[in-house]
């Protein structure tokens, strides 16, 4: 186990105990708990995301040639594409931050 120690202005200051691992300080079950959490999160974004990407296709194509529709439904197919890509680049930055901290959160151990 290793001690942590603040230095201010050169006086060193120890914290009264060890620090323990972060993933047996909150327990399996908190662990578990926020785990589950965030893979749910997940997954209900990617499905929102899809479903407005489906939603705004099938604008496109019952518009009829109206370029307000047009420009609506491609707003839609954009905005659902950002969407993905901003859940994406967040699982990739969550995937990052648990194995930077040892922290066991998207089901890595």
């Amino acid at each position: 186990m290793n001690n942590i120690a603040l230095s201010i202005n050169g006086v060193q200051y120890n914290l009264p105990g060890p620090i323990e691992n972060l993933n047996n300080a909150a327990g399996s079950l908190g662990v578990n708990i926020i785990n589950t959490t965030i893979n749910l999160l997940f997954i209900i974004a990617v499905i929102i995301a899809l479903f407005y990407l489906v939603s705004g296709g099938v604008k496109w194509i019952i518009s009829g040639g109206d370029q307000k529709k047009i420009e609506g439904a491609r707003n839609t197919i954009t905005y659902s594409v950002i969407g993905l890509v901003l859940v994406f680049i967040s699982f990739i930055i969550m995937n990052f931050l648990s194995n930077f901290f040892g922290i066991p959160l998207l089901g890595n151990s």
